[in-house]
């Protein structure tokens, strides 16, 4: 079964809340200010932009440093982890994780009993595949990590250069695309242009929602130039951007002016 957001909320007031715990991981992301995490025999604190991971069972208490402070609490029955108690994730240069959870509390203010599953569904699996991405980047390899790093820190980033990237590292361009491909089996651009696509499409269908127009979506998933981001979208789909969204949620998008 697929990791699902059964419910997301985001408030700017926290105070000294008495011990608790839940059935199922609690995940918060920190948007500004500074978060104090109180566990029975541990404290530890989520600062701006990070996310942190409560687990199962797990006694806690959070406390705000400031009046200003801001954060999203995410609750998932059916995620699984292998962290022993809690674990703090920082995200990326550009927040996908932020952007992600952001989109996601917007839909679930505009659709709280989650009607449209589809959507929801497309959320969930776009938020805690991100969160396996950047898990998962470890590599014995310092080069090869550089440049997994470099593309999980930049898929919504329209100026991230990958020439800019090997200019900075010691070994020729292609030796380091040779052996991304061996220990990846996609070269680095092949890997940047599936996970952004893949982005793309949850963005198409959250416009039913939200009316992005393809020129946003190509923007927002990394693609400066529209008619490039077409290409590759139709390359791994199968069919234009516009088609898909036609097929999977029968309408909504916003004409271009």
């Amino acid at each position: 079964m697929n990791s699902e957001i059964n419910f997301i909320q985001r408030s700017n007031d926290i105070v000294l809340n008495d011990f608790h715990f839940h059935a199922c991981w609690e995940l918060v992301y920190c948007k500004k200010g500074k978060i104090k995490c109180e566990l029975e025999n541990e404290k530890f604190e989520i600062f701006e932009n990070q996310l942190a991971f409560i687990k199962p069972q797990l006694k806690h208490r959070f406390s705000a440093t400031s009046k200003d402070t801001i954060f999203y609490s995410v609750v998932s029955e059916n995620y699984k982890a292998k962290f022993p108690s809690y674990f703090v994730l920082t995200d990326n240069p550009c927040n996908d994780l932020l952007t992600i959870i952001e989109r996601a509390y917007a839909y679930f203010c505009l659709d709280p009993f989650c009607s449209k599953k589809g959507i929801s569904s497309a959320f969930s699996a776009l938020f805690f595949s991100q969160i396996d991405t950047m898990l998962s980047t470890a590599t014995n390899n310092e080069y090869i990590f550089k440049v997994a790093y470099a593309i999980i820190s930049n898929l919504s980033n329209t100026n991230f250069s990958f020439d800019d990237l090997y200019s900075k590292m010691q070994l020729s361009k292609e030796y380091v695309r040779k052996l991304f491909i061996k220990e990846k089996g996609l070269s680095p651009l092949q890997l940047l242009n599936t996970l952004r696509i893949w982005h793309a499409c949850v963005l198409l269908q959250a416009g039913t929602y939200q009316t992005f127009s393809i020129g946003e979506v190509s923007k927002m998933s990394g693609f400066a130039d529209q008619l490039y981001f077409s290409r590759v979208f139709k390359k791994i789909i199968g069919q234009s951007p516009s088609d898909y969204l036609k097929d999977t949620v029968c309408g909504g998008i916003k004409k271009q002016k």
